[in-house]
C-alpha cells in the first residue's frame, strides 16, 4: 500500500511540475519584454536586469500552485520586480 500511496504523490508532484513549466512558459512569452522593461528603466545595466528578470520567473515557477494558480499574472510579476 505504501508503495502506491509514493507513486500517487510522485503523480501528482510531476503534474503540478508540469503545469507550473507551462504556466512558466507562457508567462515569459506574453510577459517578458513589459517585465524587462519595467526593470531595465530601474537598474544601470542591462545585465542587471537579465539577471532580475531571471529571478522574478524563477520565484514564480517556485511559488506556482496549482490549488491557488495566480490569477493576474502581470500585475503580480511586477510586484516581484519591484522587490
Amino acid at each position: 500500500m505504501k508503495e502506491e500511496e509514493e507513486y500517487l504523490v510522485d503523480a501528482i508532484t510531476l503534474e503540478n511540475k508540469s503545469h507550473a513549466a507551462a504556466a512558466a512558459d507562457a508567462a515569459y512569452r506574453s510577459e517578458r519584454k513589459r517585465v524587462f522593461d519595467f526593470i531595465r528603466r530601474r537598474v544601470r545595466t542591462e545585465a542587471d536586469a537579465e539577471d532580475i528578470l531571471a529571478d522574478v520567473f524563477y520565484q514564480m515557477v517556485a511559488s506556482y500552485s496549482v490549488i491557488e494558480p495566480i490569477e493576474k499574472i502581470t500585475s503580480w510579476l511586477l510586484t516581484v520586480a519591484r522587490k
